[in-house]
């Protein structure tokens, strides 16, 4: 092992004992990525509604919103989460016309069903 300002590195083998496990998604174990994803093209600042194909059980989930690069800074930020999807608030800082861009998101359970 070495370690350098508080981050360890370990063999692979150090991690699991080589059995199946439900928490990861790889050959052998676990049921697949059991979140839902998409993109978004934002025109305007303000809000664009994500709604699910297929909900979830609840709004027990994670989101990540990744915006593409412009010559603006693009922001975003999610809002309004439930079951059947959340909402995203667009704005971008600086003055002038807005550049549209696109945000891509990822939502993804708390835990296995």
């Amino acid at each position: 092992m070495v370690e350098e300002r508080g981050l360890k590195q370990v063999d692979k083998t150090d991690l699991t004992d080589g059995g199946e496990t439900s928490l990861h998604s790889h050959a052998g174990g676990g049921g697949g990525f059991n979140g839902k994803a998409g993109s978004e093209s934002i025109s305007s600042a303000g809000d664009y509604p994500i709604t699910f194909t297929t909900p979830f059980a609840d709004a027990n989930y994670s989101i990540v919103l990744t915006p593409s690069a412009t010559s603006k800074d693009p922001q975003v930020m999610w809002k309004s989460k439930g079951a059947s999807g959340f909402i995203i608030e667009a704005s971008q800082r600086g003055g002038g016309a807005f550049v549209a861009f696109i945000c891509d998101w990822v939502a993804i359970p708390y835990s296995d069903p």
